[in-house]
């Protein structure tokens, strides 16, 4: 019987172990994309190139949006540039228009981005669907 416990205990650490580099291999992985998102964003403003040329591009699904219209956009405090990159909003925005035509679910997101908030993601979510600048899916 002792060595059945020794290996339930064995078993135990180990999937310990896994959930905790699991744990961390997302976290790294969140790190990552933020300074991607951050290399990138600097590039275009040094460069002077276009967001779109680096990948950074806005939505571009639908109907044209209400900037693309001459309408005024209806939220942020931005204007016509949109969030900044290194904003929990901006990165928001970024993650979800390269997650492409699949999306993302919540929970996905707020994996992507574990120093912001659960309610200020949903804020942000509730906003932009409201705003038509992302899509809400089932």
């Amino acid at each position: 019987m002792s060595g059945n416990d020794a290996l339930m205990k064995a078993l135990a650490d180990v999937s310990e172990r896994r959930a905790a580099l699991e744990a961390e291999y997302e976290r790294i992985g969140a790190e990552l994309a933020k300074l991607r998102l951050a290399e990138n964003a600097l590039r275009a403003i040094i460069e002077d190139t276009p967001i779109e040329e680096l990948g950074l591009s806005l939505p571009s699904a639908g109907p044209a949006s209400g900037a693309d219209r001459g309408e005024p956009r209806a939220s942020g405090r931005r204007g016509p540039r949109g969030p900044r990159a290194n904003s929990t909003k901006g990165r928001l925005k970024a993650l979800i228009d390269g997650a492409g035509p699949q999306g993302l679910s919540q929970p996905q997101i707020l994996r992507a981005l574990p120093d912001a908030a659960p309610a200020t993601i949903n804020a942000y979510l509730s906003s932009m669907v409201t705003a038509g600048e992302a899509l809400l899916v089932g």
